[in-house]
Formats: C-alpha cells, sequence, structure tokens
C-alpha cells in the first residue's frame, strides 16, 4: 500500500485482506447482521454442539437450531458492512416507541 487512505469503494477490499482473512476481529459483524436481517446468507437447520476440544460440529442428536450456512451475496454483505462502518453515527431518538419525548435516567435513590 502506497500510505495513502484507500478510496471508499475499495475499502471493503482492504477490510477483507487485513482483518477478516488474516485474522477473525471481524467475524461478530456476520452475528450482529444476522440478528438484523438475512438477506446475503442460506440459512439451515442443524443440530449444533461444541466438541470438549472447543470445535463446533453438526450433530443430528442435537437441538436444531438456524445456522448460516452460505453466502448468497458475499460482496453485498461486504457493501453493507462498509456503509454501516463508515456511516456517521445514527443520532439518538428524540422519543420512545410511544411517541413520548426522551428523558434522561432518574437518579438513583440515594439521589445521585
Amino acid at each position: 500500500m502506497d500510505g495513502k487512505p484507500p478510496q471508499r469503494q475499495n475499502l471493503h477490499k482492504d477490510i477483507l485482506q487485513r482483518e477478516i482473512v488474516a485474522e477473525s476481529r471481524l467475524f461478530d459483524t456476520v452475528a450482529i447482521y444476522l440478528a438484523m436481517k438475512r438477506d446475503f446468507v442460506e440459512m439451515e437447520k442443524l443440530g449444533i454442539r461444541v466438541t470438549d476440544d472447543g470445535r463446533t460440529v453438526i450433530d443430528g442428536k442435537a437441538k436444531k437450531i438456524n445456522c448460516a450456512m452460505k453466502w448468497k451475496d458475499l460482496i453485498a454483505f461486504e457493501s453493507f458492512l462498509v456503509e454501516r462502518l463508515t456511516s456517521p453515527a445514527i443520532p439518538a431518538p428524540t422519543s420512545n416507541i410511544a411517541g413520548q419525548p426522551a428523558v434522561a435516567a432518574p437518579a438513583d435513590v440515594n439521589g445521585r
């Protein structure tokens, strides 16, 4: 790399090459993504267990859970991730679900 910051459209390639492939720091982003949506992955219901040595394996006798097993569109996920990571912070809501103004948390019972 020439020391210049990567262009936004190439940032996802940079993240993949330097972060996801080399280390696992961004793998948790997939789990967070799956809590929001599942458009970019193929899901399967599988029995899963963790072995004594820490490996996660498919086990037909284990309780079945939803598992992301294959990418439908990895490039789209990478673009989604880059957009989320490089977007300005989302401002705090000005009202709650019921439409009431948001208020600060009350002081504890000791008045602090």
